[in-house]
């Protein structure tokens, strides 16, 4: 079979060069398809990638913002929580210097027979101890605080989406 190949070529070597060329510039067009091809392919997975880095980038940029609003709200919450042990201390010392301050007259005489609310420290003889009511609003001014702290970040939040 390849001799009878070989003779034909011989006797017809320019048909053969020509059908040669032919598969040629065909292979080498299909190659330049390809090649092409492959340009569009990595032109197209280039942009995805950069689409994905931006939003990426967009991404690592509100969860840093988010990060900063936390810091913030948290440092305003220590802060307050700080202002309200100060202003209980100063209080109690206050208490403290003034001795006729340790009860406060408002419980009744049904009251004064209590004997559980006398143990938490509420009614006494002479009505509520001073020390029970500062403890009283300094929890109090504790969840408010806790209270600001909350709308304060989740607005900052709202604002953060844009909302």
């Amino acid at each position: 079979m390849g001799l009878v190949i070989l003779t034909w070529i011989r006797s017809n070597w320019k048909m053969a060069a020509l059908l040669l060329t032919l598969m040629l510039a065909g292979l080498s067009g299909w190659k330049f398809r390809s090649l092409i091809a492959e340009q569009e392919i990595n032109r197209l997975v280039i942009a995805k990638e950069l689409e994905k880095n931006k939003a990426l980038s967009e991404l690592q940029s509100k969860c840093n913002e988010a990060k900063k609003i936390t810091e913030e709200v948290t440092n305003d919450y220590e802060a307050e929580l700080s202002s309200i042990s100060t202003k209980l201390a100063a209080a109690r010392s206050r208490l403290r210097i003034a001795e006729n301050a340790k009860c406060v007259p408002i419980a009744s005489a049904a009251s004064v027979n209590n004997a559980t609310a006398a143990r938490n420290g509420l009614p006494r003889e002479n009505g509520v101890l001073a020390e029970s009511l500062l403890n009283m609003a300094a929890v109090c001014d504790q969840q408010t605080a806790k209270l600001k702290s909350c709308q304060s970040f989740v607005e900052k939040v709202y604002q953060l989406n844009g909302q």
